[in-house]
């Protein structure tokens, strides 16, 4: 690549883009290598807290849990076949790959595809054009410090099907095992990149508008709505996650009560809002001077929280 930039002047974008790219390539040492994460000697202590903290994931969790032992059984690094989420919106798709990649001290990546129109996020823009820019697969390569991270691509049903150059394209080279050790980015084709253990998690809510051929190189899971019960053990993992993110959680106790994870849990809905419920009824027992989150302050919160609009009851504004 650095032989490529030589016969450029100095002054030439290609030429500046080129040479911010080699230095990028050059940060790691020893050049061109990136460890593989190793499965964690414990991970059925951590695939039993996946599962209690995202019970509707159960399916998921015990495929996850013998792919990982039959790593163990070779060479012991990380690495799962691509696998489509499929599922209602709010039911916990990219959270989960998340926190299963923070578990198993993997690197992590996503990518959004709704509304995508081109596959340029993941494979970069062409060399040719003064924008050029790397994608995201070449990204995490480079910049993160192992060669086998958990990426999402995530709704990728809501990618553009009607584009030039449709943005799933991409993932044709990407899901072989074959083709993805060869893999270049259109940004920087000298450079060849083994993207073969990257560890695919595809997320949608319609099957029906992702093509064929890539569905056939996907473990398809329909993760289903949680429960009652299963809501009120999501409320618990979501007000974990709050209190430890926050600067201001430590003013409250290490567990939510459960009479206020089940007033939480009753709310109608995905448990998308729970986030945003749980932080409003922190701030109204912060102002009653109390370290523990009644149901009063869920109440509370959810009178100031917006209410979802009942579409039924909406008229119809024309056609678009």
């Amino acid at each position: 690549m650095e032989a490529s930039l030589e016969s450029l002047a100095r002054s030439n974008d290609r030429r500046k883009n080129g040479e911010a790219m080699v230095r990028q390539l050059r940060k790691t040492q020893p050049v061109g290598q990136r460890v593989l994460a190793r499965v964690p000697r414990a991970f059925h202590k951590y695939m039993d807290l996946l599962e209690a903290e995202m019970p509707n994931f159960r399916q998921v969790v015990a495929t996850v849990r013998r792919l990982l032992a039959l790593q163990v059984a070779g060479d012991g690094s990380f690495y799962l076949p691509p696998m489509l989420l499929a599922g209602d919106p709010g039911v916990g798709k990219t959270y989960f790959a998340m926190r299963l990649a923070r578990l198993m001290g993997t690197g992590f990546e996503m990518v959004s595809m709704e509304g995508a129109s081109s596959p340029m996020s993941l494979i970069g823009l062409e060399q040719h054009y003064y924008t050029s820019s790397p994608g995201k697969v070449f990204d995490v390569l480079v910049q993160g410090q192992s060669a086998n991270p958990v990426f999402v691509v995530d709704e990728l049903d809501k990618a553009s099907s009607e584009a030039r150059f449709p943005p799933a394209n991409a993932l044709y080279q990407l899901l072989e095992s074959e083709t993805a050790k060869r893999f270049c980015d259109q940004s920087c084709l000298q450079v060849k990149l083994d993207a073969s253990r990257i560890s695919w998690v595809v997320t949608a809510n319609d099957l029906s508008a992702i093509p064929v051929p890539i569905l056939s190189r996907l473990s398809t899971f329909h993760v289903p709505t949680p429960a009652r019960v299963e809501r009120v053990q999501i409320a618990g993992t979501i007000y974990r996650d709050l209190r430890q993110q926050m600067a201001w959680g430590k003013r409250f106790g290490a567990v939510l009560p459960q009479r206020s994870a089940c007033k939480l849990a009753d709310v109608a809905g995905s448990v998308r809002p729970m986030k945003s419920l749980l932080r409003l009824a922190c701030a109204n027992a912060y102002l009653r001077k109390s370290s523990s989150v009644e149901p009063g302050d869920i109440e509370q919160a959810l009178r100031c929280a917006m209410p979802l609009p009942d579409l039924e009851q909406l008229e119809t504004g024309g056609c678009a």
